[in-house]
């Protein structure tokens, strides 16, 4: 059954300066009143040969109440951040980074340190050039590539909180989703992580996750894409730490990268390569049937992700 749900869906905020400035989205989340997107820049082969550099990965912030972008985060290294994820509780931003890393800012600092550019009415901020230490919560070495958390390399994670706990899930031919505990210092300037492994058996080339709940059950859902093909929302009952596969729903919209679910379970998406805007749909319209037609297009993907993380690996350590 292939869902033509490109015509039910409806406008959220406008997401195209990100690809006009030759960034690539990729994570998504709410931050307080802000839509806090993380992109990367990738340089063609041509411009690497001729000695360019990759420019410092960003977080673009957007005005929730009106869709209008407000500021941008210029990172201090050029990391794939395919995940982003805020916790209110601490105030702590997520955000993947190189190598598996996942770093921990305090979104109200990183706020209260950006300038108004006069030209561009934007709020701006370079963290490669400045001290970040006041601006960074330790984070205890959240690494997901923890021998104890995933035992294998795994490509680029995308990241969701909820409830104390920090969920990474891998995108590789077959992902993994690992649930790190998080336990606050009583001056929230630092966090520990326990990780326990909730599965090592998810579907290729999952893009964002997101956890919300209805009545006494609580739900994963997963973003799943991979290059021109369709994208996917998956629907998982999580209970007891084990997760039971309920339905999917194909979106005839490539290239879904990070979601967010609100209370209502509404879900809100970034598609990479875009240009245009976000979309809202609704996790209650998942069915049960499920098209098995794509799963080949998103392994094989997910196995392309999997050997260029690892030859990334292999030349980091030379």
């Amino acid at each position: 059954m292939l869902l033509k749900l490109k015509k039910a869906v409806s406008k959220s905020f406008d997401f195209g300066q990100i690809e006009k400035d030759h960034y690539i989205v990729q994570g998504y989340t709410v931050a307080n009143n802000d839509f806090v997107v993380t992109a990367y820049s990738k340089l063609s082969s041509l411009k690497r040969k001729l000695g360019f550099k990759e420019r410092n990965s960003r977080v673009y912030i957007f005005d929730s109440t009106t869709g209008v972008i407000t500021g941008i985060i210029t990172l201090n290294h050029h990391a794939h951040v395919g995940g982003v994820a805020y916790d209110d509780l601490h105030d702590a931003l997520y955000v993947t980074g190189a190598r598996g890393k996942v770093h921990t800012y305090s979104y109200r600092l990183l706020k209260n340190a950006m300038v108004k550019n006069k030209r561009t009415s934007l709020f701006e901020l370079n963290l490669s050039f400045i001290d970040i230490n006041s601006l960074v919560i330790s984070n205890g070495g959240i690494n997901i590539r923890k021998k104890d958390a995933l035992n294998s390399i795994v490509s680029a994670a995308t990241i969701c909180y909820f409830d104390q706990t920090l969920y990474v899930a891998t995108c590789s031919e077959v992902g993994s989703l690992v649930a790190y505990s998080l336990e606050y210092s009583s001056d929230g300037r630092e966090v520990k992580a326990k990780p326990t492994v909730i599965s090592k058996k998810l579907p290729a080339a999952i893009q964002g996750i997101a956890i919300y709940e209805k009545g006494s059950k609580r739900y994963l859902i997963l973003s799943q894409s991979c290059g021109g093909c369709f994208s996917a929302i998956k629907k998982y009952e999580f209970s007891d730490g084990l997760l039971t596969f309920v339905g999917q729903e194909i979106v005839d919209i490539p290239g879904m990268e990070g979601i967010f679910v609100d209370s209502f379970g509404n879900i809100t998406a970034v598609f990479e390569h875009s240009l245009t805007t976000s979309y809202v749909t609704h996790v209650d319209k998942l069915v049960e049937d499920i098209d098995f037609a794509l799963e080949d297009k998103f392994i094989a993907g997910g196995i392309r992700n999997q050997r260029r993380v690892e030859n990334n690996t292999r030349n980091h350590k030379k």
